[in-house]
């Protein structure tokens, strides 16, 4: 007689359950782990004495943006072009708060388990686009590693929208890379509500169709190339046709906007009251800023590792796949307009970032690169529990 429990393990669904239970396992724990680490970091600053000790433990969490991400969702938006106000903050996040303080009892808890639970959905998703790209498991676990490590990471603990938009794009890349369409139209659609950019995943998933079907940019002056393209549209246009309800999605919140405050644009004007309106050459001045001394050494320096950061990630990008290249070029050059005051947390919500880190092949690099981002991640949450503006 044969034993049951080697043919039960070599058995395609058990096969299968063991892939879905290995996926899962390796970014839950990594999620549970950078939970427990985190929590026993907020105890020592609040130990060590500072602004941490005198406010509960959830407090620095529901700092600045958390606090008008709050706002909208218990109270709905305000407008104003002279002070601050909450238009300039995207729906879908506090929409959830909303519908998950119907559980929690409490708005401020609310904002903290969406941000968390979406970041344990994008590490799932991450590592599995990781892996996918890659071909083998170990790019999926780096990846999330970097992205727990990011110096910025602690924006996808906070009552920010930063892990939510993380959880929808990769998701969206996911999808479109496994040529499930629908879901990566859907998923691309709920970023585009989450952050201004989030738009942008028209292109991933319009570039990532037209290579299913022969389609590549760089064989655009080839005759059979565009030929391919029509064959695809004849098969499958309606991909083309439903992508287009991602810009829709913003196109939404737009409208809404404009019935509310009399602007399509009302969101932009509100932010303008922040930063000032948009200038290209605005970060250029912040960088003249910081060498004269002018200006808050800390947050342009963190900027301007950013920059050095995304210089070196950007080509690599390309060399991964051309859609991933095209979403971090333009994500990382649309925020320039806003200066370069949280670059560097803007830049923590791209995906290919991270997928660029987790391919890196050099085992030496590894150790290396870790140890100066995690150094770099607690300063700035040293900072930021003990009161400071990191953002």
């Amino acid at each position: 007689m044969l034993p049951m429990t080697s043919a039960r393990v070599d058995s395609p669904p058990a096969r299968a359950q063991w892939m879905w239970a290995r996926r899962l396992g390796i970014p839950v724990a990594l999620f549970i782990t950078s939970r427990l680490l985190l929590i026993a970091f907020q105890a020592l600053a609040i130990s060590s004495g500072g602004k941490a000790a005198a406010v509960p433990w959830a407090e620095p969490w529901l700092r600045w943006d958390g606090m008008y991400y709050a706002s909208v969702a218990e109270n709905g938006y305000t407008f104003s072009t002279e002070t601050y106000s909450s238009a300039p903050f995207f729906p879908l996040y506090p929409a959830l708060i909303k519908l998950t303080s119907a559980v929690t009892g409490s708005t401020d808890s609310a904002a903290l388990v969406v941000s968390n639970l979406a970041l344990l959905g994008a590490l799932i998703a991450l590592c599995a686009l990781a892996e996918l790209e890659y071909g083998y498991q170990a790019a999926g676990t780096r990846a999330g590693v970097y992205l727990l490590l990011y110096p910025m990471a602690l924006f996808f603990t906070a009552a920010y929208a930063e892990s939510l938009f993380l959880l929808f794009t990769v998701s969206s890349a996911y999808f479109a890379r496994k040529q499930r369409w629908t879901w990566a139209i859907v998923m691309g659609m709920l970023a585009s509500v989450t952050r201004i950019t989030g738009v942008l995943m028209i292109g991933v998933i319009a570039l990532e169709w037209a290579a299913s079907h022969g389609f590549t940019l760089s064989q655009i002056n080839k005759r059979e190339t565009w030929r391919a393209l029509g064959r695809g549209l004849r098969v499958e246009g309606w991909v083309v046709l439903a992508a287009l309800g991602i810009p829709l999605m913003l196109l939404s919140f737009m409208v809404y906007m404009n019935s509310n405050f009399g602007s399509l644009t009302a969101f932009a004007d509100a932010h303008a009251a922040w930063r000032g309106p948009p200038d290209p050459l605005r970060f250029i001045r912040e960088f003249v800023a910081v060498i004269t001394g002018q200006t808050r050494l800390f947050h342009l320096v963190m900027a301007v590792v950013a920059l050095i950061f995304v210089a070196v990630i950007i080509p690599l990008a390309f060399r991964l796949r051309g859609s991933y290249g095209w979403y971090l070029l333009l994500s990382a050059l649309i925020p320039l307009a806003s200066g370069l005051y949280s670059y560097m947390r803007v830049i923590g919500g791209l995906f290919p970032v991270f997928l660029v880190l987790g391919g890196v092949a050099s085992r030496r690099i590894h150790p290396v690169l870790m140890g100066v981002l995690l150094l770099l991640q607690l300063l700035i949450l040293w900072l930021f529990l003990h009161g400071g503006f990191v953002a």
